[in-house]
């Protein structure tokens, strides 16, 4: 074969692997993709509680276990004794230091029942003593934990006077103001930039979470990415973008939280980058030494 011909293969050869190159698909898309639609990133909403992302607090005391699992309107959830979720519990009286699990979620909600500071499900003289002491600062009677959240009867993030002025009403008079949670909106994603054909993108894409709420009500908004390379969950910064730039199939996530640490639902959106590489091809003569011309392919 001589030179020339041989010239010819080699621009041939080139040819045929950019061809099969640029016709390449995104590894492994339809496993990432099933993945993607199978995650779970919402969390119980609520006005009459307040749910954080592990927590249902603000629960009344004599609260029936039947009549809580109907307020939260979520179905297939069970009710357990501790939050090691082993002994499921039907009956009586919604309780602090019992957890409730949603059947497909991981996350578990720890509950915390007004007043109930010694997990019982009722506010009464017992915990109206153990507060007290609390307040006192009496050692080794200061209230941790859930036992702390439920202390906490006026729902101001401390345990004082007033906390145990609302237990003596309630237990002497029955009367027990509980606010409503102001419901938080979910997070707007767009996509700022970007070529779409055929419901990929070609080009590098640039995000934009907006934020819904006003923003003395909130506490922050945060997102994820998840799929081909993946992002922990951040803080979204004053006006932050997300830029994708290799190729790959992505899930954004993002949902804000109100001052009480409650959530708002998860907003997503999925993208599916696959940007078209360009080739350039350069041609010599035949000893290689001047450069005859290029041409750049897709």
């Amino acid at each position: 074969m001589n030179r020339k011909i041989k010239n010819i293969f080699l621009i041939f050869i080139i040819l045929i692997s950019i061809s099969i190159s640029s016709l390449a698909v995104i590894e492994n898309e339809s496993e990432i993709l099933a993945r993607l639609n199978a995650e779970i990133d919402e969390n119980i909403i609520s006005t009459k509680y307040l749910i954080t992302d592990d927590t249902i607090s603000r629960v009344r005391p004599d609260t029936e276990i039947s009549e809580f699992k109907s307020n939260l309107g979520i179905e297939k959830t069970n009710i357990y004794k501790d939050n090691k979720c082993e002994d499921i519990v039907e009956n009586g009286y919604v309780s602090t230091g019992m957890a409730l699990k949603v059947d497909g979620w991981k996350k578990i909600y720890n509950i915390s029942v007004i007043g109930d500071v010694n997990g019982d499900g009722i506010a009464n003289q017992i915990d109206l003593s153990k507060i007290i002491r609390d307040v006192k600062e009496v050692e080794d009677e200061r209230l941790e934990g859930l036992s702390k959240i439920s202390g906490d009867i006026t729902c101001d993030g401390i345990i004082d006077v007033k906390d145990t002025k609302q237990l003596i009403d309630y237990i002497v008079f029955g009367r027990l103001k509980i606010d409503e949670v102001d419901k938080i909106k979910s997070p707007k994603i767009e996509v700022l930039s970007g070529t779409e054909q055929n419901g990929y993108y070609i080009t590098d894409v640039e995000i934009k979470i907006n934020v819904e709420n006003e923003l003395d009500k909130t506490k922050k908004t945060v997102y994820k990415i998840t799929g081909t390379k993946e992002k922990n969950i951040k803080d979204l910064e004053e006006n932050e973008t997300v830029k994708l730039t290799e190729d790959g199939v992505y899930k954004i996530t993002s949902y804000t939280y109100g001052l009480l640490g409650n959530r708002s639902k998860a907003s997503s959106l999925i993208i599916k980058l696959e940007k078209e590489k360009k080739y350039t091809i350069t041609f010599y003569n035949e000893d290689g030494s001047e450069e005859l011309g290029s041409k750049t392919v897709e």
